[in-house]
């Protein structure tokens, strides 16, 4: 059974992908219709997140379904639902490969001429846009959650968007003073741009591909017995996520509990090393663990096998 929190969790990952599958067909049309090769380049990239965000949704699901018996039927529903994500990030490497073929084309033979100017204005709008988005995301993450990875993907996004929007102005510029050198920004940035798209789609391959057979290698004799652990441990009440993924190729392993809401964060924190702990005793091949602590829902159905000391201390206010 899912908590509120984990239902934020997936309402915020389907807003940051629809945001960002929407940015990416402005960008893209603005690009494409006013001849920034630049433009369309950083389109793919925001269509690279999107798929990013469905992606981890994708590989969240069974691990939401873990404390349940899990069907053949969803398990194959779960592996074409990987097998649709690696297909549509294999068409962002056939665009991005054609973006940065279509740049060096033009820069091997005669730049045409500089982009319209509402290219330079969605340039600027996106960057508005992005950050905007990413500041709701961050308002609206679920306690607990580790902001680090997002903070990285984010400063990646501004830093791709401020050379896209650098090769657009530099080449409206180069068109004013008539200089080749600056009309040649545009397609300069589209190039690299094209490239970063291809770095991080290899990334996130490699990542659904690590899930994949992470999960695979983890039996269902396995998740039972890491089930029985956690929920043996004084504290937990429910176990809301498990997941085992490859960390610097390193078996790791994820998991979210849920936990009385009167307790302070020390207790939190206090059962979430009891848990880490015991699952590094007793399962040797996982190298590491992060545990996460989340207040359970008030009136849940279940009882839980810790008792509030006081309460008035509450996890999260």
């Amino acid at each position: 059974m899912m908590n509120r929190h984990s239902v934020q969790g997936d309402e915020a990952a389907w807003a940051g992908a629809l945001n960002s599958f929407t940015l990416a067909l402005f960008k893209g049309a603005v690009g494409w219709l006013g001849g920034s090769k630049a433009l369309v380049s950083d389109a793919l990239f925001s269509a690279g997140e999107a798929v990013q965000d469905l992606s981890r949704m994708v590989r969240r699901k069974p691990a939401e379904r873990s404390n349940v018996t899990e069907s053949s039927s969803k398990a194959r529903q779960s592996d074409s639902s990987l097998l649709l994500i690696v297909i549509l990030f294999l068409i962002l490497v056939w665009g991005a490969a054609q973006a940065v073929a279509v740049s060096i084309k033009a820069l091997a033979g005669t730049v045409s001429g500089a982009p319209h100017y509402t290219a330079g204005m969605a340039a600027i709008l996106s960057i508005g846009i992005r950050e905007a988005a990413f500041q709701a995301k961050i308002r609206h993450l679920p306690a607990g959650e580790n902001t680090g990875r997002l903070l990285y993907q984010h400063r990646l996004s501004m830093a791709t968007s401020l050379l896209i929007l650098a090769g657009v102005i530099g080449a409206m510029t180069g068109e004013l003073l008539d200089n080749k050198l600056l009309l040649s920004f545009d397609p300069i940035a589209a190039v690299l741009a094209g490239m970063i798209v291809l770095w991080r789609t290899g990334q996130m391959l490699y990542q659904v591909s690590s899930a994949s057979s992470s999960g695979r290698r983890q039996s269902p004799q396995d998740s039972g017995q890491m089930l029985d652990t956690i929920q043996r441990v004084y504290g937990v009440i429910t176990v809301e996520e498990l997941e085992m993924n490859d960390r610097a190729a390193k078996p790791f392993l994820f998991v979210q509990i849920g936990v009385s809401p009167r307790i302070s964060m020390q207790e939190a924190a206090e059962i979430s090393g009891r848990v880490k702990f015991l699952l590094l005793s007793r399962f040797s091949y996982i190298q590491d663990v992060e545990v996460r602590a989340v207040p359970y829902e008030q009136g849940y159905p279940y009882k839980s096998n810790f008792e509030d000391k006081d309460s008035d201390e509450t996890l999260l206010q």
